[in-house]
């Protein structure tokens, strides 16, 4: 484990269950236009007309709708993808049927962006690419986006613990 890694993403990755993450390779590589951004981390892509792909950003997970920055997070994702056309490289299907993957947009990877601005964590329980803990790290340093703390003076909550406390309710 590298020290570059920020303090409580090791400490998080410590008290994580289970092996280390796999190492990801690329499946399927595909182009389309963004028609939805659902939240901070997913958005819908449009392949051909009339097919979509939900596709849930590889490595980084965005605080949730109801929580503090989340309506903030989606509101940047949108701003920087909505219409755009951006090359997808799918990695996996997660456990919702969506792909996860590496999104393009102008060839640069837009988890790395949104890591740099502070608008989402790095996901080590499902990543260890070190390029993503040091943007994480870098951007708590400057306080950017989430890492200037709530408006009581907190910091925000990892949306993994958000989620915890607060379990979505069955219909």
């Amino acid at each position: 484990m590298s020290l570059a890694q920020p303090l409580e993403a090791r400490s998080r990755k410590k008290k994580m269950a289970g092996p280390e993450p796999k190492a990801v390779q690329v499946v399927e590589r595909f182009s389309g236009k963004v028609v939805r951004v659902s939240d901070g981390d997913t958005c819908d892509v449009e392949v051909e007309p009339g097919k979509t792909i939900r596709v849930r950003i590889y490595g980084i997970d965005a605080p949730e709708l109801s929580q503090d920055f989340g309506k903030e997070s989606r509101k940047y994702l949108d701003r920087r993808i909505f219409r755009e056309t951006v090359t997808v490289e799918k990695f996996y299907d997660d456990q919702y049927g969506r792909c996860v993957g590496r999104i393009l947009l102008n060839g640069q990877d837009l988890a790395l962006e949104l890591l740099r601005e502070g608008i989402v964590w790095h996901y080590v329980q499902y990543s260890s690419d070190q390029s993503y803990s040091i943007a994480e790290r870098l951007a708590r340093e400057a306080q950017k986006g989430v890492w200037k703390g709530t408006s009581d003076g907190n910091l925000p909550v990892a949306p993994w613990e958000y989620r915890k406390a607060h379990p979505r309710r069955s219909k």
